[in-house]
């Protein structure tokens, strides 16, 4: 049997040039390359986390929640992939399904300073004051001298309706 002819080989060949564009800068060659490999080795972790990326930096929010989710099938209470994808629910303006998907990564890991962060964000977008308050806090308890999260924190502090939250 010809080495070419093995999906699996193919596959993280595909991989490996994919990567050499992305880090040219040609993401729409890392792309197709990733796609390609996807074809031949459907659910290929290393090519979905990829893919994912790619498409990330590309502003393709609704492709990379579909390869994270894919990788979720095989790790579904991973905390990094559930922080990561919080993120991409963050960025395509889904705040409910990212304060869900943080919760979800805080779960498997309560000490997550960037899924705290993350939620808290994402609650003061819905108006949640006093539980993002909340979220800053036990952030901040991790990483006390982060400047935005301080700046957060004393922005919602000042400015919040919620007189409860604005005077505590």
């Amino acid at each position: 049997k010809n080495k070419t002819d093995d999906p699996q080989q193919v596959g993280q060949a595909l991989l490996l040039k994919a990567e050499v564009h992305q880090l040219a800068g040609d993401k729409k060659a890392a792309r197709e390359d990733l796609d390609k490999a996807l074809k031949d080795i459907p659910g290929y972790a290393p090519a979905l986390e990829l893919r994912a990326i790619v498409s990330a930096d590309e502003k393709d929010y609704s492709q990379a929640i579909r390869d994270l989710k894919e990788l979720l099938k095989v790790a579904p209470h991973n905390p990094e992939l559930l922080g990561q994808l919080g993120m991409l629910y963050a960025a395509n303006k889904q705040p409910r399904k990212a304060i869900a998907t943080y919760g979800d990564a805080l779960s498997g890991n309560p000490d997550s300073f960037l899924a705290l962060q993350g939620r808290a964000d994402a609650l003061l977008s819905v108006g949640k004051h006093a539980d993002a308050v909340t979220d800053y806090e036990a952030a901040l308890k991790l990483k006390p001298d982060d400047l935005g999260l301080l700046n957060n924190l004393a922005w919602v502090l000042a400015t919040s309706p919620d007189d409860k939250v604005r005077n505590s």
